[in-house]
Order: structure tokens, then C-alpha cells, then sequence
């Protein structure tokens, strides 16, 4: 395995472990007890898919993969990121 394909694979894996705590995280605000814990573990959420889509970004700048493939995934962060970031904002004006 080359350098580069070892360098993707890591990257894949790390990206894959932000998904799944992603998830886990709008998991968990789906039984909040409260507003607080709410907007707590989707800010949680917000921040995986954050550091999803930089890992993404560095994917396409640093490993050189092709932006077709990473780019709708990127787009697709982007706007679970505003969804997130709405349902804290609303949450918190309650």
C-alpha cells in the first residue's frame, strides 16, 4: 500500500469516526431531558460535522482526490450544519 493510499484509508477512518459520533450526538438530543441538553449535544453534532467537512476539505487539497466525490459530501455538511445551528438558535430564544 502506498503512502498516499495508507493516507486516504486513515483519513477515511477518521472521517467515518466523526459521522458515527455526529449521529450519536443528534441521537442523544432526540432524549434530552431539557432545552440545555438539547442544544448541548446538538452543539455536540454541530462540531463533528464541522471537523467532518474539514477533513473532507483536506481530503481534496492535501491527498489530492478529485473534488467530485468530496464536494457534494462537503455541500451535505454545510447544510446540516445551518439545520443544527437553527434548531440551537430556536431552542434557545424559547
Amino acid at each position: 500500500m502506498s503512502l498516499r493510499d495508507r493516507g486516504l484509508s486513515s483519513f477515511a477512518g477518521v472521517l467515518w469516526d466523526q459521522i458515527l459520533a455526529a449521529w450519536a450526538h443528534v441521537r442523544e438530543a432526540s432524549r434530552a431531558r431539557s432545552d440545555e441538553e438539547f442544544v448541548s449535544k446538538l452543539g455536540g453534532a454541530l462540531q463533528e460535522v464541522d471537523e467532518s467537512q474539514l477533513w473532507l476539505e483536506l481530503l481534496r487539497e492535501e491527498c489530492a482526490v478529485a473534488p467530485a466525490p468530496t464536494q457534494p459530501l462537503e455541500k451535505e455538511a454545510s447544510e446540516l450544519m445551518a439545520i443544527f445551528t437553527t434548531m440551537i438558535i430556536r431552542t434557545k430564544e424559547k
